[in-house]
């Protein structure tokens, strides 16, 4: 992986919360947000984790200090007696837990929402199948050590997941956004106001015109909530009190009604506010900024080319706005995955455009890998700019994929230098936009919510974060892949050779085999660039190797025995 700042932000660290060989196939880990933590030393971030990335079962809060350093991480899924369970009818059920988004209060601690996914599965006496599922909303209070207070299933007359939370600091008091994510409806949404001890206070339910909902976003600015989603072909935004009265609504439409349009986030600036989205089916990043009225200010279109799309917004300070967008491009050994990144000013001015980092597919044909990482959520802190990155990871050989969440810390964005003088002027292309606005009338009756407890249980999970330096400005004396390790051949039945690169030292070097459940199955020292590897009693599989030598530096790879 290779990261470049040409803006002038430097590297400070970056953590890798699990290595490749830690995990087995099909066991995920998908980052999902990150906040700085409620002490202001450090972060937390909300990892899914599970069988799949779609369907976790499972999900990880893990609090690092200010340098990546864990401090702790808690790990919650629903009761195991409940995940699967046979009873005499044949019944099987299978609940899953989706984590989809968290906030933090300095005095309460973290709130994660998330959805439980419940499969029911009948089997009659003819051998006949019959399904069923339900989702609910499960909104988690921990303090601030990760430790559950309590867990509260929220019924919504039409299944919705709560996709955004906020929390009102002055109000002590949770807003919740919720919808349905995973088959098409008529744009229901509620929003539910809740207190610290998990009691509704009141909730509303909102149609909007028929569509599905794709994305939403909402924000409290002066005791007042503005709400925005995109459906279909429009985006909806409307602004209520913080009781949940409508003062106005309108569809905003750029013209593509054969698309679709996908809000990536809302936020609040010195000049309005600021609403991003995508425009499909060709890619079309567009910032368009309304007044509290909703009224538009401005609309325009950032884009490269058709391959970028926009993956995250946000307000870095009230009058510089970052924007981040990724694409991917064919080359001759396979794909160029590229990230760039936008600041826009709160008039919607283009101030700086340059790739941030840039990551290479690498095709090995059927016994190849091919690795790609994303941008999942950013956060600012004293030190600068903190991102919460995926590795995505896909062998050929059994058609496996592996997801990995990794922090990287940054320094300040831009400087002054570069502010109006960006180093690297790169391709693109800004137009403005036609997008016209019309109001629109939506009925919001106060309704009454079934709550439960959720059966949800928490305890110390296992994560092994590797810290490494990226060979800027290192904080610390790790180097991963300090050179190349290969193993030849590869696969291989009785013997094989391991050759690792010059620039390595082969000085106090130990090698370490695991299975493909991360186990350690075998250590021995390695004295030369090149040495024998025997089968030795190994099982047909895979397995994974790691060289580390003295000075904390490492090789890795895997490699299959026949």
């Amino acid at each position: 992986m290779l990261f470049t700042f040409s803006s002038g932000a430097q590297t400070l660290y970056n953590v890798c919360f699990n290595s490749c060989i830690s995990l087995p196939f099909e066991q995920d880990m998908s980052a999902i947000k990150i906040l700085e933590s409620v002490d202001g030393n450090g972060s937390v971030s909300l990892i899914a984790f599970g069988e799949q990335v779609e369907i976790s079962n499972s999900f990880v809060l893990y609090r690092s200090d200010a340098n990546g350093s864990q401090i702790w991480n808690k790990l919650f899924r629903v009761d195991s007696n409940e995940i699967l369970i046979h009873n005499i009818n044949d019944t099987i059920i299978r609940k899953y837990l989706s984590p989809l988004d968290m906030v933090s209060s300095i005095n309460s601690g973290y709130f994660i929402s998330a959805s439980l996914d419940s499969f029911i599965t009948v089997i009659d006496t003819a051998g006949n199948y019959s399904f069923f599922d339900s989702t609910s909303s499960i909104i988690i209070h921990t303090d601030t050590s990760g430790t559950l207070i309590w867990s509260k299933k929220i019924e919504t007359p039409v299944e919705s997941a709560p996709v955004k939370m906020i929390y009102d600091n002055a109000g002590s008091a949770l807003y919740i956004l919720s919808h349905e994510i995973r088959f098409p409806g008529d744009s229901v949404f509620y929003l539910i106001k809740m207190d610290t001890l998990g009691n509704v206070l009141w909730s509303s339910e909102f149609y909007g015109q028929p569509g599905n909902i794709s994305a939403s976003d909402f924000i409290l600015n002066n005791n007042m909530l503005y709400i925005s989603l995109g459906i279909d072909s429009n985006i909806l935004m409307l602004k209520t009190d913080t009781s949940g009265n409508i003062i106005w609504s309108n569809n905003y439409n750029a013209g593509y009604e054969e698309g679709y349009h996908e809000l990536i986030s809302l936020v609040n600036t010195n000049n309005g506010l600021a609403l991003a989205f995508n425009r499909h089916p060709a890619p079309h990043p567009t910032l368009t900024f309304v007044d509290s009225n909703g009224s538009i200010l401005s609309a325009k279109s950032y884009a490269t080319d058709t391959a970028f799309y926009l993956t995250n917004f946000m307000l870095y300070n009230p009058d510089r706005l970052l924007m981040f967008q990724q694409s991917d491009s064919f080359t001759f050994t396979g794909r160029l995955h590229k990230n760039d990144f936008w600041v826009i000013n709160s008039s919607n001015n283009y101030q700086l455009h340059e790739n941030l980092l840039t990551a290479s597919y690498y095709y090995g044909g059927s016994t190849g890998s091919i690795y790609w990482f994303s941008f999942a959520n950013f956060v600012k802190t004293p030190a600068g700019l903190l991102a919460l990155i995926e590795q995505k990871m896909h062998f050929n050989f059994y058609g496996a994929d592996m997801f990995m969440p990794e922090l990287v810390q940054m320094d300040s964005v831009c400087g002054k230098a570069c502010w109006f003088n960006p180093t690297v002027v790169l391709n693109h292309i800004i137009l403005n936009v036609n997008i016209t606005s019309s109001p629109v009338i939506l009925s919001n009756p106060i309704i009454a919510l079934n709550i439960s407890n959720a059966n949800i249980i928490t305890y110390d999970s296992l994560l092994d974060p590797h810290v490494h330096c990226l060979g800027t400005v290192g904080i610390n004396n790790h180097s991963e892949n300090s050179g190349m390790a290969e193993i030849y051949p590869n696969p291989f039945y009785k013997n094989a050779t391991l050759t690792l690169s010059s620039e390595f030292e082969i000085k106090n070097a130990e090698l370490n085999i695991y299975n493909s459940l991360g186990k350690l199955i075998k250590k021995t020292l390695i004295f030369n660039s090149e040495s024998s590897i025997s089968r030795d009693g190994l099982t047909g599989g895979i397995y994974f190797f790691r060289v580390t030598n003295q000075k904390n530096q490492f090789l890795s790879g895997k490699f299959v025995i026949e």
